[in-house]
């Protein structure tokens, strides 16, 4: 403890000699112990007592209640180990952690935040804030970390578990008056053990999801949904969700589900080993997925439902029950150049009111049924609604499939 004091003290002395005149640092300790000339005993009086552009570092200890912050340019950063700065909440219905009203430049990083009933830490209003490094979890309602009604954040390198509902949540709060959530960075945070992983609903446009693992929740990794419009899903590592089917609710087991948005990108992804598809497009319009690896998953590799005017291309989907699957109501997609291997059913296959899908130039093998699969019926090939253009494969359900 002797030691650990002294790294603490240390770090505040560096701190005050590197901080311009006229910022200030505040030290709390809740007790005194490791930090003993600290003049603030509860995160929130230390906050109340700053100016822009000071530094409050809080010691070890478990800390309670709400805090609260309107101060913008400021810097509260949690002085001790991982873990060692718990901000403890009751599970009350409604009861926030960390709030960033209405701030801008506010750098949060370090802490331990848990048993809050409604989030661990939420950014709402203000931009260009900062949460990095923190733990959320166990959240008794609802998220670990929110962002609503404010854009141009970064949340990177926490780990959200253990929360009833979402990781990370970015969008719309029916009680929060409504800006766009927009131009958010979420990065390389990982999410695991909650409902959703990340999910992004009703967001503005912009919004960046990049380089995260989301694993082992219970319904999907990273949702995209309700007009979350011109999102870049982009170099995440997603698997393991939804691996314990729930009567009744759809879409377990997606790892990255894109749901009534247009315009956005999924590209060099990995999902891997869902309990349904690893990647998922329902009722939207005008994505691009490209150079993404989807392999082992229950369900499909890609799936495309009620979905319009999407190009799905040079992707890799191995050992899924399809590689790519067009559901119905799926018109005018381009799936195209992916590479598609020992599929458990069908490599590609087309439902019977799918119609004007343009399947050109795939590389198909060792599926267990047909590479190449099309229910539908029409005047295009092979007597289909769809157009099957040079794709390379040996086994097909309808002559002229395959080239």
């Amino acid at each position: 403890m002797k030691l650990r004091r002294v790294a603490v003290l240390s770090s505040v002395l560096i701190c005050v000699s590197t901080t311009p005149a006229s910022a200030r640092t505040l030290v709390v300790d809740n007790d005194a112990a490791e930090c003993p000339q600290a003049e603030y005993n509860t995160i929130q009086l230390a906050v109340l007592a700053a100016q822009t552009g000071d530094k409050i570092l809080v010691c070890p200890g478990v800390y309670h209640g709400t805090v609260l912050i309107e101060v913008s340019d400021l810097r509260i950063e949690a002085q001790a180990a991982p873990g060692e700065v718990v901000l403890q909440g009751t599970g009350v219905v409604g009861e926030l952690g960390f709030v960033l009203l209405n701030t801008t430049n506010v750098f949060l990083q370090g802490f331990t935040v848990q048993g809050f009933g409604r989030a661990q830490i939420r950014i709402q209003g203000g931009s260009g804030n900062t949460v990095r490094k923190n733990v959320t979890r166990d959240a008794v309602v609802n998220d670990g970390i929110q962002v609503t009604s404010s854009s141009g954040n970064v949340v990177e390198e926490n780990t959200s578990h253990g929360n009833r509902e979402d990781g990370i949540f970015v969008g719309r709060i029916t009680d929060i008056p409504f800006e766009p959530a927009s131009d958010n960075i979420i990065r390389h945070n990982e999410t695991l053990n909650n409902r959703f992983g990340i999910n992004l609903n009703g967001t503005g446009p912009g919004n960046l999801v990049f380089g995260n693992r989301s694993h082992d929740n219970a319904q999907r990794g990273i949702v995209n949904a309700v007009l979350s419009n011109g999102t870049v899903i982009e170099n995440n590592h997603v698997f393991a969700n939804g691996l314990t089917p729930i009567p009744g609710v759809m879409g377990v087991g997606v790892g990255i589900n894109i749901v009534n948005s247009s315009l956005v990108t999924v590209r060099n992804n990995r999902a891997e080993g869902n309990g349904a598809s690893g990647i998922a497009l329902t009722a939207a319009a005008n994505n691009v997925v490209t150079n993404n690896q989807s392999d082992d998953n229950r369900a499909a590799g890609v799936q495309v439902n009620a979905t319009t005017s999407t190009v799905v291309e040079k992707n890799e989907l191995f050992r899924n029950q399809d590689g790519v699957r067009i559901f119905n109501n799926a018109a005018a997609n381009t799936i195209q150049s992916n590479r598609i291997q020992r599929s458990g059913r069908d490599g590609i296959r087309a439902e019977i009111a799918s119609r004007d899908n343009t399947i050109e130039r795939n590389i198909i093998g060792a599926s267990a049924d047909h590479d190449a699969h099309d229910d539908s019926v029409g005047t295009n090939t092979g007597g289909t609604a769809n157009f099957w253009i040079d794709n390379h494969c040996e086994s097909e359900n309808r002559v002229g499939l395959c080239d």
